[in-house]
């Protein structure tokens, strides 16, 4: 008989109450091959019947694996275990259900009926709110540890979490549109303004409706003290004139997505300059202070600039009279110059509270920057093309004169953590100058030792690598973009270096022995080796397993969905 025939009796049977036999035809029905999804619940059903429990919960898993969209076998298997009493295990079926089943027809409605059932019955009698157990204090703490955008999303669960977010003006004293997917309508603004009333101290806006009216609004509110500007477009004089009314504005950070020109910067800087503590721009095209940026900015600790070319000799004439509390230093020149003129001399001795200190500029020399040594972190690039800058910036830093400026390891006694961009650098022409023969006078200085040092794309002609007594407490060292980097560098670097806690070696030529020789050593805990394309997935894995954390992957497929994985 075919499998139609035998389900067809089958079913005769089942309505007369004959589910032994019944159960029969429907067995040799399924074994004739391909069975739809109506007879594996026949038989599902029949075991039913049977009070045969576990074989119909596995005839109803059938059906569910064979026919996967098809709300049949997730119908029969949440019915089956509501009688087991495994209903929690029911609503897991009922809900992987609604995801997968097309949100049409019978069966879908009959999977949101019986899903909401079992709902009903695996709820307590009585739901308890956490904002009416947990005292207040207790849940402020924990709701200040989300971001705005957290913290936004929960106002929408119930009418009782939105009443208590907009009754704390506290959580509302940054308003952070950083995450803004769409256009930020006011009515969502005037609210959150009003909210916090006179504890909104910061605004980051990105992706406004009407920016003019928003900055307004803010710039009203005495308590303001900072604001950064994202996806907000083209700014003029507007923005000076809208902000004039900021009295309290202490830092101002003009980012990605917002585009202002050097004269309006400088209104701006001029205008808070009796207050402002952090000055941050991240793209001017030009920018070149001379006479016009020749006042006083008494307050001012951070400095970040970034422009197509800065004329910075200018910039730090006056710095340290105009700024002397001046703590961190960054300008970043993004173009590669072919007919500027050359740098010059940049002297920062007089500047002594500056600790950081960031740098893209035309270097081609070390005598061409002097820092004061009061400098903790040295983040240095040249922004002048190709590796023979490179290769000769460091062979005469440590050959000058005591008393000639230039910049020389040994002035910098307090130098904490080191990060240099010069492509072709010779490694021993960086690291020899760390050697304590090189500090001047006959007394060695009370001199720290560096915690990181970061090389990009330096050369490494031997396969020694030096020990000199101020990197002795390294905790952190890379050097990426280095195809010279082998490993014998590797083995060398690791047994000199025993305090080394995390390396980076991305781009560099690596291979699995290198990785082995590291999970050997034991002191190194974390590993960046991306783009290493001599490293095997095997050698990876392996040392995951013995405990190394490792970050490998090739960035330039991430786009394209590989990951990078911990």
């Amino acid at each position: 008989m075919s499998a139609d025939t035998l389900r067809r009796e089958g079913r005769i049977a089942y309505g007369n109450g004959e589910y032994d036999k019944a159960l029969d035809l429907f067995r040799r029905a399924v074994k004739r091959g391909d069975p739809s999804a109506t007879l594996l619940d026949h038989l599902a059903a029949t075991h039913e019947k049977l009070n045969d429990l576990d074989d119909a919960l596995k005839a109803a898993k059938k059906t569910i694996q064979t026919w996967r969209e098809h709300p049949t076998g997730y119908l029969r298997a949440g019915r089956i275990l509501v009688k087991m009493g495994k209903k929690s295990t029911a609503l897991d079926i009922y809900n992987q259900a609604l995801k997968v089943v097309k949100h049409v027809g019978i069966g879908y409605e009959e999977l949101k009926k019986a899903q909401a059932d079992v709902l009903k019955d695996v709820a307590p009698p009585k739901s308890v709110d956490p904002l009416t157990v947990l005292p207040r204090e207790m849940a402020l703490m924990v709701l200040e540890y989300l971001s705005f955008r957290q913290r936004t999303a929960i106002s929408r669960v119930s009418k009782g979490w939105r009443d208590f977010i907009r009754s704390e003006p506290n959580l509302w004293r940054h308003l952070d549109l950083t995450g803004a997917r769409a256009r930020v309508l006011n009515k969502f603004i005037s609210a959150a303004i009003n909210t916090a009333y006179s504890k909104l101290e910061a605004a980051t806006l990105n992706r406004l409706n009407d920016f003019d009216k928003v900055l307004a609004a803010l710039a009203s509110r005495p308590s303001l003290q900072s604001l950064t500007l994202l996806e907000t477009g083209l700014q003029g004089q507007n923005l000076v004139d809208v902000l004039r009314k900021a009295k309290g504005l202490r830092e101002l950070r003009i980012l990605h997505g917002t585009d202002i020109s050097q004269t309006v910067l400088h209104s701006l800087a001029r205008q808070h300059s009796d207050r402002l503590e952090l000055l941050q721009c991240a793209r001017v095209r030009h920018i070149s202070f001379g006479s016009t940026w020749h006042f006083k900015l008494p307050m001012l600790t951070t400095l970040d600039l970034t422009a197509d070319t800065i004329d910075a000799i200018l910039l730090c004439a006056n710095l340290s009279e105009n700024s002397p509390k001046l703590r961190s230093l960054t300008l970043r020149e993004l173009t590669t110059p072919t007919l500027l003129p050359d740098l010059g001399f940049l002297d920062l001795r007089q500047c002594q509270n500056l600790e950081y200190v960031r740098l893209r500029l035309r270097f081609t020399s070390p005598q061409q920057l002097t820092l004061p040594p009061s400098v903790k972190v040295l983040d240095l690039a040249t922004s002048c093309g190709g590796s023979y800058v490179g290769s000769n910036f460091f062979i005469s830093m440590e050959g000058a004169a005591n008393d000639q400026a230039g910049l020389k390891w040994s002035r910098l006694p307090n130098l904490l953590d080191v990060k240099l961009h010069f492509p072709g650098a010779i490694l021993s022409d960086v690291v020899g100058p760390f050697n304590i023969t090189h500090y001047e006078g006959k007394e060695i200085p009370d001199i720290s030792k560096l915690e990181s040092l970061c090389m990009v794309n330096p050369n490494i002609p031997s396969n020694t690598i030096l020990l000199e007594e101020r990197l002795i407490d390294l905790e952190h060292w890379a050097i990426t973009g280095c195809l010279d980097l082998k490993d014998d560098h590797v083995e060398s670097m690791i047994r000199s270096y025993k305090k080394l806690r995390s390396l980076d070696f991305s781009g560099s030529s690596i291979t699995g022995i290198a990785i082995k020789e590291i999970v050997k050593a034991g002191h190194v805990k974390e590993l960046v080796a991306n783009d290493c394309l001599q490293v095997g997935r095997d050698a990876v894995d392996w040392a995951r397993a013995q405990g190394l954390k490792v970050q490998f992957g090739n960035t330039s497929n991430q786009i394209t969905g590989k990951k990078v994985r911990y």
